[in-house]
This record gives C-alpha cells, structure tokens and sequence, in this order.
C-alpha cells in the first residue's frame, strides 16, 4: 500500500511539472511573438529585422518609400514598401483606381508595416468591416489574377484578362483574401485581433484617421494625377529634362568663355600695336597729331578698333616678331 501511494505521488509530480514546463514554453513564446517581428509568409516579402524588435526607419538604402507614417516604429524596410510602392502604381495608372480606391489600397498593402501587424504570425489580418470598404471604394477598378502566387492584384500592362474588383471578389472579407490577406473570425465570442486601418501607433493627428477621412481632409485636387505625374512618370522623361538643362548649361558657359576670350584677343591686338608703335622711329609731332586723332573717344579716352589696330600691325615690320604671341591667343 505504501508503495502505491508512493508511485501515485511520483506520477502526480511528474505531471504538474510537465504541465507548469509546457505553460512556461506557451507564455514564452507568446511573449516573444508579441515583441519580435515575425515575417509574415505569402507574397509579402521576408523581414530584415526578423526576430529583433520594431525600430525607426533608419535612413539611406532601407529608408521607408512609402508608409511613412510607421517610420518611428517598424518591421519594414525598402523590401516591403517598394513592392506596395509599385503596386499603387500600377492601381493609379492601369487600374484606374478612384482617390478613394488608391487611399484603402494603400492602407492594406502598408498594414504589413504597422508595429501590431509585423509582430503577429501569418498574413496580415485585416477586420471584416475595413475590407467591406476597401471593396466598395474599388469597386470599379481593375484587377487581375496571379496564376502563380495566387492573389488578386492591380492591373497592368502585361496582363491578358484585366476585370473590375466587384467581378473578382463576392464581399469584402473575399477581397481581402484573394489580396493575400486573412479575415479573422470570431471564436468563442473574443475577437482576434485585426487591421481596421487606422495605425496603431499614432505618429501624428493624420495617423487615427481612417482612410475615408484622410481622403476627406486632403486638399482639392485629384490624387490620380499626382500619382501619375510622380509615380507614373517615365524614367526616360525625367533622364530627357534632365540632359536639356545640362546642355543649355553648357551652352552658357561656352558662349560666356568665348566672349571672354575674344576680349582678351582684343586687347592682346591693342597691347602689340602699342609695343610696335614704340619700336618704331619718333616722327614729327603734327603727323604724330594726325595718327592720334583718328580714334574714336569712349568716356573721354581714346580707343583704337582691335581690326584697325591689327591692320596696322600687318604694316609694321615688328609684326613676325609678335606672331608667336598672337598665335598663343589665338
């Protein structure tokens, strides 16, 4: 009897040792998952900063190029946001996405990088009531289908079948998924955690305001051609305008250079006519009269022509020994 009892109790603590091990395992990692960036799988690309915690955006290469609102706090770098970066793109100039449309597409691709999304396993899970609205703001903008990675996305110019969101997606909570995005549900009557997008971490006023509202409070004029004109411009356009200005550039700069040296060509004619002039035997003082009246005066000096100034050169005997230097300046 005794030793039952003391093989029932061995087993017992046994038990509550293992069951106190596992629950320590399970409220580590939960822990961990909470505090850590784990990336998220599917079509979204791999973290940089996986297993570390959400940081600020450092600048340079890996600076955030669009999502800037999460730039204080983030698991993104340039990976993530340049794939939503041309995304948008291709949504604002192929799929004639509306300003509101372009406004909820944004928020979904960037909920990747909000601080309570990065740390969570899985896709990004975004609300039932935030995708309802995604769908009805794009509605009418066209999208195709992925064969190979599966997921709706903005149409572009190399796809065959291009068709509207509302001819893809039966409701919202289908949008989103078929956008590589989850819908949770509720279980047990608690709510899992979702993206309704607003940011979680709020860096200015903008930041709690929904999509809806921050399309509300922009100033008047169409997001479609900002984003067609910044986004959509191409490459060789800006390469074009740039290559102009550095030619007119140029062009000023010579004609500036030219000037210059044509004025020292002047003035180097002027100076040998003067050394000849001094090399050459006195004369009378009337004919010395006569040759210096002719110039014309300017701001009451006297001021020979650089042409008449070298014709008379040509006539002097001093000339060849002057025409190493006027070679020189030409």
């Amino acid at each position: 009897m005794g030793v039952r009892l003391f093989l029932f109790a061995a087993v017992f603590q046994f038990s509550c040792s293992v069951r106190s091990a596992v629950f320590a395992s399970s409220a580590g990692n939960a822990a961990e998952e909470g505090s850590i960036c784990i990336s998220q799988g599917g079509r979204f690309p791999k973290f940089s900063y996986e297993g570390k915690p959400p940081r600020a955006s450092s600048r340079g290469v890996n600076d955030l190029t669009l999502c800037r609102i999460y730039r204080k706090k983030t698991c993104c770098t340039s990976a993530q946001t340049h794939a939503a970066l041309v995304s948008l793109r291709k949504l604002a100039s192929n799929g004639e996405g509306s300003e509101e449309c372009l406004l909820y597409w944004e928020a979904m691709e960037c909920s990747i990088c909000d601080p309570a999304v990065g740390v969570r396993r899985g896709p990004p899970a975004l609300c039932k009531s935030f995708c309802d609205s995604s769908l009805e703001a794009c509605k009418n903008a066209f999208f195709s289908f992925d064969p190979m990675n599966q997921i709706l996305q903005p149409c572009s110019p190399k796809d065959i079948i291009c068709a509207r969101a509302v001819e893809w997606a039966a409701n919202g909570s289908h949008f989103c998924e078929l956008s590589g995005f989850v819908v949770p549900n509720c279980r047990n009557g608690i709510e899992p955690y979702c993206f309704d997008g607003k940011p979680s971490l709020a860096t200015d006023v903008s930041a709690t305001e929904s999509p809806q509202q921050r399309g509300a409070n922009r100033k008047q004029g169409s997001l479609r051609e900002r984003l067609h004109n910044l986004l959509s411009k191409d490459f060789s356009d800006v390469v074009m305008w740039a290559i102009g200005g550095l030619v007119l550039t140029a062009g000023a700069i010579l004609i500036r250079r030219r000037s210059i040296r044509s004025e020292q060509r002047k003035a180097a004619f002027l100076r040998l006519y003067r050394e000849a002039q001094a090399q050459q035997q006195p004369v009378s003082q009337t004919k010395q009269k006569a040759q210096t009246a002719s110039p014309r005066k300017r701001n009451g000096k006297r001021v020979m022509d650089a042409s008449r100034a070298f014709k008379e050169l040509l006539n002097t005997g001093v000339f060849c020994s002057y025409s190493k230097v006027i070679l020189d300046w030409l």
